[in-house]
């Protein structure tokens, strides 16, 4: 914290000094909430989309599955990354709460990412 960043306008005139490092976990906590968000409807527009490419009731019923795989894996991340420290400010600042046990940081890492991959994979591997 003792690092310091200069912010400047364009026209160098006002300057202001912050933390160097200041709310940069929030800052991408609520990016990483915000990119599942954005990812979940590209996948539902793909899905939409591959609705219109057949009248096969087996082929429709397998993208309403992938559909409804998308829906649990995007709310059961956004889930996990909001409970993965009860609080959740134990994330942010760890030495304000030393007792709580948060949840390794491979388990918040590379669970949600196989759950998107394995939906990824079942929009492909579909009949």
């Amino acid at each position: 914290m003792s690092r310091m960043l200069k912010v400047r306008n364009n026209d160098n005139c006002h300057q202001r000094r912050m933390p160097y490092g200041t709310n940069l976990k929030q800052y991408l906590f609520a990016e990483e909430i915000w990119y599942l968000f954005l990812h979940f409807w590209i996948k539902m527009s793909f899905l939409l989309f591959f609705l219109r490419l057949s009248r096969s009731k087996r082929f429709r019923t397998g993208v309403y599955c992938v559909m409804g795989a998308n829906v649990f894996v995007t709310v059961g991340t956004w889930a996990l990354y909001s409970l993965q420290c009860i609080p959740i400010e134990a994330y942010w600042y760890p030495e304000r709460h030393p007792d709580v046990v948060c949840l390794p940081f491979s388990v918040s890492l590379w669970l949600p990412a196989t759950a998107v991959s394995a939906t990824s994979l079942s929009e492909e591997c579909r009949d």
